[in-house]
């Protein structure tokens, strides 16, 4: 199991100790409740004939559920990180760069959706066709994307390239074209065309894309799951559908099993996760991948084509005036005062 640093992975920015006096132990449930459960819950994930009424998972009355798309799909990177690849760009070639929303494709799969478009445009003055395409390879693979070659294109008015991160597709294009007045002669190469560097009119894009690898479980599975993971949970479960990414960045939908509490519910990240790890592993579910912070844990099952993502954390309230230049250990906390956060989400391939 790889364990990695949970501030990259859990999204908590907040250093903090786990203080376990603070808390109340999970409940437990009497044992016969729980292989009830658990029985109805292996029933569900085997194969089920169609029923006349669905069963639909109950949502919390402010959810709005993500939109299910099939396999293969692409959706545009997410909005923060386009932002922030927006902002590096901007700073590795020294001029405007925006985000816009483009069409998207890909050629190798026959993919297709939309995505977020990392886009740059000027003249030669402030471009050459190697210098911005150098620097923005240089700059995309320092933040951990790898270079799939079958993207790759090169030629007398620009480059390109390809960059894979999880399920994530990046788009590199650096191009240029003549300008209205510059005249080229059409019998000829491009090369010869005597042109100023205000003449040559470049165009620079990085298409940002998310391919969906996940769908969530069957509405009737879903369901099973919330029942048979509430009696470890100290707070009521709800159940909606969200995008999802697992632990490796790989994209999709999933159906979440969530509660929220206090201290006052909770003891600790790692105590809630092992109670449910305790439904989970006798159930099949074997733990690949895991994080851990001092704020949360995030750990990732499998089983068979399924994958299941256990995220657990907290955060002070916003009354916790917890001072700016220390560590959250020594802000000091009521129980009320750390919001907790558990969430289960189960997605299929």
């Amino acid at each position: 199991m790889r364990i990695q640093p949970l501030k990259k992975i859990f999204g908590i920015t907040i250093s903090c100790g786990l203080l376990a006096a603070c808390g109340s132990a999970s409940p437990t449930a009497p044992a016969g409740q729980v292989e009830t459960l658990v029985a109805a819950t292996l029933q569900m994930m085997e194969p089920q004939p169609a029923s006349e009424t669905p069963i639909t998972p109950p949502l919390p009355p402010t959810a709005i559920p993500a939109q299910v798309l099939p396999p293969g799909t692409f959706l545009p990177y997410a909005d923060n990180l386009c932002e922030g690849m927006r902002s590096s760009f901007e700073q590795a070639i020294g001029a405007p760069v925006m985000v816009e929303s483009a069409p998207f494709s890909d050629r190798m799969t026959g993919g297709s959706g939309t995505a977020c478009r990392i886009h740059a445009a000027g003249n030669g003055t402030a471009y050459s066709m190697s210098g911005p395409f150098n620097t923005l390879h240089a700059l995309v693979l320092s933040l951990g994307w790898t270079e799939d070659f079958n993207y790759s294109a090169a030629g007398a008015t620009g480059m390109a390239s390809g960059y894979r991160k999880g399920s994530a597709l990046g788009l590199l294009t650096v191009a240029w074209q003549p300008s209205a007045d510059a005249n080229c002669p059409t019998d000829q190469p491009i090369g010869a065309c005597d042109l100023t560097p205000e003449q040559k009119l470049f165009d620079v894009t990085f298409d940002l894309a998310q391919v969906v690898v996940y769908v969530p479980l069957p509405d009737a599975q879903c369901t099973a799951w919330l029942a048979a993971l509430q009696p470890a949970v100290p707070v009521p479960l709800v159940l909606e559908t969200v995008y999802f990414n697992d632990l490796e960045s790989n994209f999709g939908t999933a159906c979440q099993v969530r509660g929220e509490g206090t201290g006052r519910e909770f003891n600790n990240p790692v105590e809630s996760a092992d109670a449910l790890n305790a439904i989970l592993a006798p159930l099949g579910w074997t733990l690949v991948n895991g994080a851990d912070g001092p704020t949360g844990t995030a750990r990732e099952y499998a089983y068979q084509n399924l994958t299941a993502v256990v995220t657990v954390g907290w955060q002070p309230s916003a009354d916790a005036d917890c001072p700016t230049d220390q560590p959250i250990t020594a802000c000091d906390l009521a129980p009320e005062q750390k919001l907790y956060s558990l969430t289960v989400d189960f997605a299929q391939r």
